[in-house]
């Protein structure tokens, strides 16, 4: 969502998400990410809370009253109880294989909004769901977080995240947007993907031999190559290519200088992923390669040690 006025904030914004269908539309501080408001009784406990299992949905007058005294505000949205958001940190080697992960077991997720102070591709992917599922944390994996109703809000535009940048929004299509989304127009979470985040599957054994170590290791290296690539593939112009190329180079050479990747298998994938997403043709191959070589040295020269 591209500024259209000087540092607008919840005061102007709040009533494009109203008219768009979102209910729980919360102020948080400049900058911040924290502490939306809430109700105190006379002795400073919180008795009405717009947050967590126990909120309610903020009324027409407190929203007014909102907007008059965080004018240049964050914003926030507690989400529907028809809504679910995944947030993935694809930026971190343990989110993006989590979601290789629960792709290759669950199949792709559908092109959907997406609310984000990044450029590469992490941030709270937006899906409907039926009413009354009963979510739990930590069953997506490391690196993934459920946002819903009873639990935590998603930070919108057109809010500044601490380190400066500026919350957008991000269409299906994955360009950067000129306009709130509406929440009908969400698609639905796939039925096995809402399953699989309310039914998670056997933790493994407290204990296991060497052998299966190993395995569980090449596993999670082979997971984090495929969330690697994955990523890199679907970049566009614009969202930093050349620096995620590297940066992804480095990481999976930490994976080669452990043993738990082949380098010329990870050289060639890194680089049919520049050439799906346009880097190749616009760098050439040998500038392509000094980026993906630069980083698998730097990477290998700090194996990575996975328990």
């Amino acid at each position: 969502m591209r500024d259209t006025a000087r540092r607008p904030g919840y005061g102007t914004a709040a009533s494009l998400y109203l008219a768009a269908g979102w209910t729980g539309v919360l102020p948080l501080p400049y900058g911040r990410k924290k502490h939306p408001p809430c109700v105190k009784d006379t002795t400073g406990r919180v008795v009405v809370s717009f947050t967590g299992r126990h909120g309610v949905d903020p009324t027409p007058d407190q929203l007014r009253a909102w907007a008059s005294r965080y004018p240049y505000g964050n914003l926030a949205l507690r989400l529907p109880s028809t809504v679910v958001g995944l947030d993935l940190d694809l930026y971190k080697p343990a989110g993006a294989a989590s979601y290789a992960q629960l792709v290759d077991e669950l199949g792709p997720l559908p092109p959907t909004w997406r609310s984000s102070a990044r450029t590469d591709g992490s941030g709270i992917r937006l899906f409907t769901v039926p009413a009354g599922v009963a979510w739990a944390e930590r069953r997506a994996g490391p690196g993934i977080e459920l946002i819903h109703y009873h639990h935590r809000y998603a930070v919108a535009w057109p809010s500044r995240h601490p380190n400066g940048a500026t919350y957008q929004w991000w269409t299906p299509t994955g360009k950067l947007a000129d306009r709130v989304p509406r929440v009908d127009e969400l698609p639905p979470l796939p039925p096995a993907w809402c399953h699989r985040l309310t039914h998670p599957p056997a933790p493994l054994p407290a204990t296991v031999d060497t052998h299966n170590s190993q395995l569980a290791r090449g596993g999670y290296a082979a997971a984090c190559l495929a969330g690697a690539i994955a990523e890199l593939a679907a970049l566009r112009p614009g969202m930093g290519r050349n620096n995620a190329l590297n940066r992804k180079a480095y990481h999976l050479g930490g994976l080669v200088g452990a043993g738990l990747l082949d380098h010329d298998d990870v050289r060639q994938q890194l680089l049919r992923a520049a050439e799906a997403n346009g880097h190749l043709a616009k760098h050439g191959l040998r500038q392509t390669l000094a980026t993906i070589d630069s980083g698998l040295r730097a990477g290998m020269q700090r194996p990575r040690r996975i328990a």
